[in-house]
């Protein structure tokens, strides 16, 4: 597959081209990507899939670098799978590269720029340190697995009423 660019709007929306020129002439566009196919899959049986690898870039198509604060994105790993998506892993360094994390960004294709990368951007730029994004991600994750287990404990609950009005039934 051929490689293309990509342009971002301001509110994350993106626009695909198969040219830089092409998007350097749109306004509003606040940042660049060259995205090439670094793998093609192809399965025994089904459609093909491309596996991409992001890589931001400057207006004139040289190698760029997103900041958020005092956050850098300083590489965005190819999308990793077969036949199913695993991810793709976003490195980002802090306190000026001294030290670097990787954070897994799992929505395939072009749309985890809108749904992962910008969203990751807009966090870090608010906080103080990688140590307190990391502690809010595992309450998020916390929160979800509370309401999924209290999901859980409502529906067992509806369970033994309903087995508890089967028995007095039976009883009667």
């Amino acid at each position: 597959m051929k490689d293309s660019f990509i342009g971002v709007f301001k509110g994350g929306d993106i626009i695909i081209k198969d040219e830089l020129t092409e998007l350097q002439s749109v306004p509003h566009i606040t940042h660049f990507f060259k995205r090439h196919s670094h793998r093609r899959y192809e399965p025994t049986y089904g459609s093909p899939s491309d596996y991409w690898t992001y890589t931001p870039i400057n207006f004139d198509g040289t190698r760029g670098t997103i900041s958020a604060g005092k956050f850098k994105i300083i590489d965005i790993g190819p999308e990793e799978g077969n036949r199913d998506f695993f991810g793709r892993i976003i490195s980002i360094a802090e306190n000026d590269g001294q030290e670097v994390h990787n954070w897994r960004s799992l929505t395939k294709g072009s749309k985890f720029i809108k749904e992962d990368l910008f969203p990751l951007i807009a966090k870090l730029s608010d906080l103080k340190s990688w140590e307190i994004f990391d502690e809010l991600e595992q309450l998020q994750q916390s929160k979800k697995r509370i309401n999924q287990l209290m999901e859980l404990v409502n529906k067992r609950d509806k369970e033994i009423q309903e087995l508890k009005r089967e028995i007095t039934n039976l009883k009667s």
